[in-house]
């Protein structure tokens, strides 16, 4: 008895990967994704190329599907005409089923029709899938599918509307910094790529990092959330911080949030952030004493001379120079700790952090 092992990729932020290869079996279909964009009632028609870079013939049958988007952007495939903001019914496909020889292509003709009364935008997927063929020498058989993104936008029609519902951290393990997750939501009925940045202050009022949102320009469909995730470049010092962002979409707004979380004398950040808190203020002495409460929230400091703080700072353009930078940056994160208005501190502080972050963008590509 056979067992139909069947292989799906994962293809969307909204961007695709569409490619398989699994043994002798191996397809490419261009382009990864379509952006479209016509009026009510018109039509348009692309085409997708199919090419078998395996060693084997294959049989091809290509059909339309939606698909649906969680949170950290899985994917989901589902039946045609499942989604409210699905196109697949709009799809002509021809031809619909091919064999196709080793190193060879077929275009395949795709026409989108449009209804009079569509509007905003909608999107589907162009999936091309092999016949389940035997592996040799096991009991099985194995069918790969790659697909194209199609996503469709009826001109002059449709409304944009999105929000920011959440604002959360991971939690710091050992030596990983947290992530910041901010979790925004496509209220309106067009395909958003909402972008933007979010600064990282301390009490005091020092900026520790300006980090950017959504990089990649990944899409939220509509009446859809998407949680991004924004990677703190370092493990963050003890203390209360702000965190403000601010998201364009496309809007006639921009979208603004922020919240505050501590940071732990164990260098783990908060789970969550909270939200809608109001900062701590220093407290103030009343006839030279201060309540247990003023005690308890008072920040501790730690007492140096210009000396020592002059020290730390040298170690710091030491560690810099060598290119040391996460060492360096908790150096700057102690002076600010000790002095938070040494202007050097705050200045290299800021440099240092971009360069980590340029690091782990180059190290990631």
């Amino acid at each position: 008895m056979f067992v139909h092992l069947f292989s799906a990729v994962v293809l969307l932020s909204i961007c695709a990967v569409s490619a398989f290869c699994q043994g002798n079996i191996s397809i490419n279909v261009g382009p990864p994704k379509v952006d479209i964009s016509i009026l009510p009632g018109r039509s348009f028609t692309g085409l997708v190329n199919v090419t078998n870079t395996g060693t084997v013939p294959v049989h091809i049958t290509v059909y339309p599907s939606d698909l649906s988007v969680d949170l950290d952007g899985e994917l989901s495939f589902l039946e045609a005409g499942t989604t409210p903001y699905s196109c697949a019914n709009w799809l002509k496909i021809n031809p619909e089923e091919f064999d196709l020889v080793q190193v060879m292509s077929v275009p395949v003709r795709y026409t989108v029709e449009a209804p009079e009364n569509a509007t905003g935008s909608y999107a589907a997927t162009i999936f091309c899938q092999t016949r389940p063929q035997q592996l040799r020498g096991w009991g099985v058989a194995t069918s790969a599918r790659v697909g194209t993104i199609v996503v469709v936008t009826i001109a002059g029609t449709g409304f944009k509307k999105g929000e920011i519902i959440s604002m959360n951290l991971s939690p710091a393990i050992r030596d990983r910094p947290s992530e910041i997750l901010i979790t925004f939501k496509n209220s309106g009925n067009i395909l958003l790529r909402p972008k933007g940045n979010i600064e990282i202050k301390d009490i005091g009022g020092v900026l520790w990092f300006n980090l950017p949102i959504n990089e990649d320009e990944a899409g939220v469909l509509p009446q859809s959330s998407k949680r991004f995730r924004v990677p703190l470049p370092t493990v963050m010092s003890p203390g209360r911080y702000k965190f403000s962002a601010t998201l364009d979409y496309g809007g006639e707004e921009l979208l603004l949030g922020e919240a505050y979380a501590e940071v732990i004398p164990s260098y783990t950040l908060a789970a969550k952030l909270m939200e809608q808190e109001k900062p701590i203020s220093s407290p103030q002495p009343s006839e030279g004493r201060l309540t247990k409460r003023e005690k308890r929230e008072k920040p501790a400091v730690e007492r140096v001379d210009q000396a020592q703080i002059q020290a730390l700072y040298q170690e710091g353009i030491r560690l810099y120079t060598s290119e040391q930078y996460m060492d360096a940056l908790k150096i700057w994160q102690k002076i600010l700790r000790l002095d938070p208005s040494h202007s050097g501190a705050k200045r290299n502080l800021s440099k240092t952090a971009g360069k980590i972050e340029a690091l782990r963008k180059a190290k990631a590509k």
